[in-house]
């Protein structure tokens, strides 16, 4: 993973080819999006992605449950 910026980071495989990059979007979370050239991936190295995007997005997550703990919704 190369960090382009905090909120850009490009997603390479092996000897630098791109996959694709790992985006923050407006709602605060990193999604994945793949370069389209075609062909496959293996599904370990997909894994790899999704447990990185997972790690990625679990401080926002700590922070929307601190938000929402301290703002509860009462219908």
């Amino acid at each position: 993973y190369k960090k382009i910026n905090d909120n850009q980071f490009e997603v390479l495989y092996d000897n630098d080819v791109k996959m694709g990059e790992i985006l923050r979007e407006v709602d605060g979370y990193f999604y994945f999006w793949p370069e389209l050239k075609g062909g496959f991936w293996a599904s370990h190295i997909l894994l790899n992605i999704a447990q990185k995007i997972d790690e990625m997005n679990a401080p926002w997550d700590l922070e929307l449950d601190k938000y929402f703990e301290r703002n509860p919704h009462n219908p």
